[in-house]
């Protein structure tokens, strides 16, 4: 089968066996508007297609998983680091004599510095984390 083009101005696609004709008889053994065929073959298409973009979805789920899962191991992390360096620093302060204190008062603030920065990260951790998983 061929495609042609058929009407008063060729404008209508039409599918024609040319085997006939060229074994010489003057008529075309069959004729199909192309429309009906094209849908048919566009519904057959998709239809192949389909388990296919299936398995892309998938697959882009899967991986979606496995950023989100990296993520949180990351903020896991962080959030544990945070709180040994909060707990290093008050272990720190409360090991210097009672004399020297003031001398540790420096070594005080930076472990305030890393308790806040613990917590933050515990909100954090805690506010961006889904309630359900995304399947």
């Amino acid at each position: 089968m061929a495609l042609n083009y058929s009407g008063p101005d060729s404008n209508h696609p039409v599918y024609r066996c040319r085997s006939e004709r060229a074994t010489c008889v003057g008529q075309y053994c069959q004729e199909v508007r192309a429309p009906r065929v094209e849908a048919e073959v566009e519904r057959q298409f998709l239809a192949a297609l389909t388990p296919d973009q299936l398995a892309i979805a998938l697959a882009a789920l899967d991986a979606i998983d496995a950023d989100v899962h990296g993520l949180e191991r990351q903020w896991t992390l962080k959030r544990e680091r945070a709180e040994y360096e909060c707990e290093r620093a008050r272990r720190q302060y409360d090991a210097v004599e009672p004399e020297n204190r003031l001398v540790a008062r420096s070594s005080k603030a930076s472990g305030k510095a890393s308790c806040v920065r613990s917590k933050r990260s515990s909100r954090t951790i805690g506010g961006g984390r889904r309630s359900k998983p995304l399947r």
